[in-house]
């Protein structure tokens, strides 16, 4: 099994977050430029670890060496902030985030507000995995 594991202010949360359940799609052009080959509909994955809840998580397929991620991350506790990612698949997962037309790693963390929630989407805050080889494929 596929996982990314986030790191919180606090504790340790592993959100088992099943790239194979993610559901990477292959179908569609994307235009963005944040690793990803391809668009469509896609299923979601999901996980709640004490306060906090990961829901809608998605990857699309990729080609390249890169992949992006998405997900909501629901706070229904104390503000927090997600520190760091990590996933193994790819030599490295990165917090990225778009501004102005160019992606680029996040300094700090992203905020989770106290009984709010974040959204990982395209063209925004996103997880970005690096270094996969053969690309990230649907099995």
């Amino acid at each position: 099994m596929n996982r990314i594991t986030l790191v919180r202010r606090g504790f340790v949360a592993l959100a088992l977050v099943s790239l194979v359940s993610l559901a990477l799609v292959a179908c569609g052009d994307d235009d963005d430029d944040d690793g990803d080959s391809n668009g469509g509909d896609h299923s979601t994955g999901s996980a709640t670890i004490g306060d906090i809840a990961i829901e809608g998580a998605y990857a699309r397929e990729s080609v390249t060496d890169v992949a992006a991620v998405y997900m909501t991350i629901k706070n229904s506790g104390a503000a927090d902030t997600l520190l760091s990612v990590s996933a193994d698949v790819g030599s490295e997962a990165q917090l990225h985030e778009v501004v102005d037309s160019s992606m680029r790693q996040m300094e700090g963390g992203i905020p989770i507000p106290e009984n709010g929630e974040v959204t990982l989407k395209t063209g925004g805050l996103h997880v970005m995995i690096l270094g996969i080889e053969g690309g990230l494929k649907a099995d």
